[in-house]
């Protein structure tokens, strides 16, 4: 698509983007006139039963105070892009832990009775809530997090609406009962199906980056496949996850279910190791590979299954052929889009060395127009970092990458202007080599790291020279090209002339490979993977039921062996003939079949 606009006059380009406005509008007036599903049933509650003053109202002070409580067994929260002190939540502990699963327990056999027309009222109620109350959400959850009002939107509020849309559109047809054909010989005379039961409580560990979504997303998933949820929150970010999921537990009151189907647990390294030991079906966690891998040693107490989804280093490659200014605005929103704070964020850009400098120069305008500052005071383009730890981190890899050559185009350090609050300077970095830990190491902050390439061989040794391996785009206006270079990348998710589609394509399975984990979330794969995947086997004809040959039943005959053998033959021979003989040679065992000696008892 970007070659061929480069080639087009001006004419034929303004017929090509009418044509494709076109076709947008006419896609999006089918959907919006599409009728709803007519099988869900309304369900209503009142705004006022989850509307969260202290959270919704809670005042942004212009002055920076630092207030630092010390409450045995709770934990303090805090705004990271004002430090202002926000509140405190509890810091659970083991058997407080426990008895939350427990309880799931409880509440889950009931939930698992459901039918899906049930589960999509539920579903439905909750993306009208989000498409309602839209202001709400995002204030809280840029209290929390420091990110700007337009990440979360973008964050928190469009995924979450489409992954509810996608759920209650697709989620019955995907767990249906599913019937298999392609029977054996042996097999002919019955029926196979694949059944898809709820697993029971499925525990979370969430990431701070996304606070409603990361919330959200296995809620949605979980409740669809009939389980029960318990989702342990970041440290970082505890403050929202009441308002966050109260909406939930409104919804289930009114259908007549219990608020213990969807719980949350708070606290810190303590609470999500003891929701990992306790009797939860199967954990979902999202963090780094150093705690993923505690989680797993963890679950494998219990043989918990997991799906680890621990972030990655995600390869941007532009390829000499591109239109810059179309790939440059997209480079920027993959680096700096929450602060960077995005497991699937771009942290190594690849540009072909022929326009390695016209790109450089171009992302440099860029970032100098751009604002950091308090969301919620004013107009920002970048947040703050969420985690306390967070610039310390970055400064590290920054000036490892300086100290072994790397240039500094722009940032590079903290915002002093905006101390004591956790914003980290909008940075560039070019000359970035494999010997840096910071082509090795997940920054999840807003720098950008460049590097040139020559040839295509020489691309992909640079890309996979990673332990991670999450997603990747490939920019070209070749198709077959982008799509070539993207099949040679190490990656669990690819996208051609695009960055992170793929998530909001929540037909599409997400997870990575190597260090990035295993497992997959979203898509059919996901959802299937949230339950006890049970195989049947029933009598295609009724009454008609297997029956064990004569020589095979207890006592056996002698040359029981030589009949099944037969059987084999009969079956997997792969010859006409070959099979006839077999066939003449089971009718003879099965009909005469040589009976062995009875054995004495004895005393």
């Amino acid at each position: 698509m970007i070659g061929m606009m480069q080639e087009m006059d001006t004419q034929t380009l303004t017929l090509a983007v009418a044509l494709v406005a076109a076709a947008w509008v006419g896609a999006a007036l089918w959907y919006v006139l599409s009728p709803s599903d007519p099988v869900v049933e309304k369900i209503e509650f009142e705004l006022e039963e989850y509307e969260a003053k202290d959270k919704i109202d809670a005042p942004v002070k212009e002055k920076m105070e630092l207030e630092f409580p010390d409450r045995p067994g709770k934990l303090q929260c805090y705004d990271p892009a004002t430090m202002q002190h926000l509140g405190e939540v509890e810091m659970m502990t083991r058997e407080r832990v426990f008895e939350i699963v427990d309880k799931a327990h409880v509440a889950q056999r009931e939930w698992a009775k459901t039918t899906f027309g049930q589960r999509r009222a539920l579903l439905r109620a909750l993306l009208d809530y989000y498409v309602h109350n839209i202001d709400d959400i995002v204030r809280v959850c840029v209290r929390d997090t420091g990110k700007t009002r337009l990440c979360a939107v973008l964050g928190e509020i469009t995924p979450t609406c489409e992954k509810l849309r996608w759920m209650i559109a697709e989620g019955e047809k995907i767990l249906a009962t599913e019937y298999r054909g392609g029977q054996g010989p042996l097999t002919m005379h019955k029926s196979a199906r694949v059944e898809y039961h709820p697993l029971g409580v499925i525990g979370v560990i969430a990431p701070f980056n996304y606070v409603g979504h990361n919330l959200m997303n296995h809620i949605i998933s979980g409740l669809f496949a009939g389980n029960a949820v318990v989702c342990k929150v970041s440290e970082f970010s505890s403050w929202s996850a009441d308002f966050l999921v109260r909406p939930v537990h409104v919804a289930l009151k009114s259908m007549g279910f219990s608020t213990d189907l969807v719980q949350v647990v708070t606290g810190t390294a303590e609470a999500g190791s003891a929701l990992t030991e306790s009797r939860i079906n199967k954990m979902v966690f999202t963090g780094s590979d150093k705690i993923g891998k505690l989680v797993m040693m963890s679950a494998a107490k219990n043989l918990t299954p997991v799906v680890l989804e621990l972030g990655g280093k995600d390869p941007f490659v532009i390829c000499e052929d591109v239109n810059l200014d179309l790939v440059v605005p997209t480079a920027m929103r993959g680096v700096f889009q929450n602060a960077s704070a995005n497991c699937i964020g771009i942290e190594r850009i690849f540009v072909q060395e022929s326009i390695h400098d016209k790109f450089v120069e171009r992302v440099s305008a860029a970032v100098a127009q751009m604002k950091q500052a308090v969301p919620l005071l004013s107009h920002a383009d970048i947040g703050a970092m969420t985690p306390p730890n967070a610039i310390e981190h970055i400064q590290r890899l920054v000036d490892d990458a300086k100290s072994k050559g790397a240039k500094v185009i722009c940032g590079g350090k903290r915002n002093a202007a905006l101390a004591p609050g956790q914003f980290y300077e909008p940075t560039i970095l070019t000359n970035v080599e494999a010997n840096m830990l910071i082509t090795q190491e997940e920054v999840f902050g807003p720098v950008m790291c460049i590097r040139s390439w020559s040839t295509e061989d020489d691309l992909i040794e640079k890309a996979n020279n990673c332990n991670y391996a999450l997603a990747s785009s490939v920019f070209s206006s070749s198709k077959a090209r982008a799509a070539r270079i993207g099949k040679r990348i190490d990656a669990g998710m690819l996208n051609e002339n695009d960055f992170g589609t793929n998530y909001l394509c929540q037909q599409l399975p997400f997870g990575g490979c190597k260090a990035s984990g295993f497992g997959k979330f979203a898509g059919p794969e996901g959802l299937r993977a949230l339950c006890n995947v049970k195989s049947c086997t029933s009598d295609r004809i009724p009454g008609v039921q297997t029956q064990l040959p004569a020589p095979f039943v207890y006592p056996t005959a002698l040359d029981a062996h030589k009949t099944a053998a037969s059987l084999v033959g009969m079956g997997y021979s792969p010859s006409m003939s070959e099979r006839a003989i077999s066939l003449v040679q089971l009718l003879k065992g099965i009909m005469m079949p040589q009976q062995a000696p009875v054995s004495k008892k004895v005393d």
